[in-house]
């Protein structure tokens, strides 16, 4: 973040699953919705970078990411859901969702593979 850019992020519940087999839960007991939804938001937040160029020229919105995961958290795939409008903001999270690359395992509630929109929200605070 630069210039006083402020970043916030939000993170909504699985759109939607693949169905899979359910693999062994017996390292992931005690894993919760709310907390891998907690550990994936930290995760992404601590690598999403405001642009230079955008923060400079004002430009905020909210990209909404599409983002399928397999039950140990890696990343299968990334794409734009939503734009913000802005292609420097859109970029940024995919790239910051690309440097997490495996998020927390899923909780054992869940089938294999899960896919995600995570909105990621570019707003600048002075």
């Amino acid at each position: 973040m630069t210039h006083g850019a402020a970043l916030l992020l939000l993170l909504s519940g699985p759109s939607s699953t693949v169905p899979a087999q359910q693999p062994d839960c017996q390292d992931r007991r005690g894993h919760t919705s709310e907390a891998w939804s907690t550990q994936s938001r930290n995760a992404l937040a601590s690598r999403t970078r405001y642009p230079p160029r955008a923060a400079r020229e004002g430009m905020t919105g909210t990209a909404k990411l599409l983002i399928d995961v397999d039950w140990d958290g890696r990343l299968h795939g990334v794409s734009i859901a939503k734009t913000s409008g802005e292609p420097l903001l859109d970029e940024a999270a995919l790239d910051a969702a690309r440097a997490v690359g495996r998020f927390a395992a899923l909780p054992c509630l869940t089938t294999e593979r899960i896919r995600v929109v995570i909105p990621v929200r570019f707003v600048i605070r002075n």
